[in-house]
């Protein structure tokens, strides 16, 4: 399925670059705050307008959380220490990671009201990004050659890696993906990040062209693909040391920053509407307030 071969793209130069305003007719932003908690971002969304994300309460645990129709309730698989709910498809079935003590991460599915541990190709841990319509799940899971994308079909694993040759041990994350079974995710060449698309077995690069590359490490995350091509995500900036996120349609990437912050915005999730969710209000994780953008 995977041509881990193939040539692949960069998305850097002569990209046209777009700002799109903060509010009004091309984004509508509403805050998002789980009740009594201190921080809390919202990491997907699916084309009903249910969200799901992180928040942390007042003892400092993290748990998921799903808000549907304006009501909010906690998500949190049985027993454990962390929760984080991560991608959430029209059935409503979520995925995300837990931990059990301080022991390593697994994945989770959550259907109809029961949760499925998902612990990855080698069984001993997993992160879970991504749920399409069709209940493919796509994530990141490591070994002792480094780390590696991961697509679950029907209770098969197909892994795959970014084909970076420079690389010693290959670093790679599947981070959401369409009905259509494109793939976003990220790759760490060098010192950081770049976002990559994988559709119909070709790996495409992706990196925001905002950021003066001779004065740091700007990183690319791309957290989501909708059904008609749009890819959102978040890219670190090397001049003001801050996030930002982006949207990527048709060739043209556009930067999305929460109304009034300076702190930091982060893009995690889109849905067929190009809705889009993330967080806002911190210099670097984000986990501030959450957020919905509405186009």
């Amino acid at each position: 399925m995977f041509d881990n071969g193939s040539i692949y793209g960069l998305l850097l130069w002569g990209t046209a670059i777009i700002m799109l305003p903060a509010s009004g007719s091309a984004l509508d932003f509403t805050s998002i705050d789980f009740p009594g908690a201190r921080a809390t971002v919202a990491n997907g969304i699916n084309s009903h307008g249910d969200v799901v994300g992180e928040y942390v309460d007042s003892q400092f645990h993290s748990h998921g959380f799903l808000l549907r129709g304006g009501e909010f309730s906690t998500i949190e698989y049985p027993g454990a220490s962390f929760t984080s709910a991560k991608g959430i498809n029209t059935g409503g079935d979520v995925v995300g990671w837990y931990q059990m003590g301080t022991g390593p991460l697994f994945g989770f599915l959550l259907r109809s009201g029961t949760y499925h541990s998902i612990s990855g190709p080698n069984r001993t841990g997993a992160l879970a990004n991504g749920i399409n319509d069709s209940g493919e799940i796509v994530g990141g899971y490591s070994d002792s050659r480094g780390s590696h994308g991961f697509l679950l079909r029907g209770g098969a694993y197909a892994n795959f890696d970014f084909p970076a040759n420079y690389e010693s041990l290959p670093d790679t994350d599947a981070l959401g993906i369409s009905l259509q079974g494109s793939v976003v995710g990220d790759y760490l060449p060098f010192l950081a990040a770049n976002g990559f698309l994988l559709r119909a077995g070709k790996f495409t690069s992706l990196q925001a062209p905002f950021s003066n590359l001779t004065l740091g490490t700007p990183q690319t995350n791309a957290f989501g693909v909708n059904g008609q091509g749009e890819i959102a995500g978040t890219f670190f900036d090397s001049i003001g040391q801050h996030n930002h996120g982006f949207l990527l349609n048709g060739g043209v990437f556009s930067v999305i920053d929460y109304p009034g912050t300076t702190s930091g915005t982060v893009v995690h999730g889109i849905n067929d509407h190009g809705d889009m969710v993330g967080g806002y209000g911190c210099a670097v994780t984000c986990m501030a307030h959450g957020f919905i953008a509405r186009q």
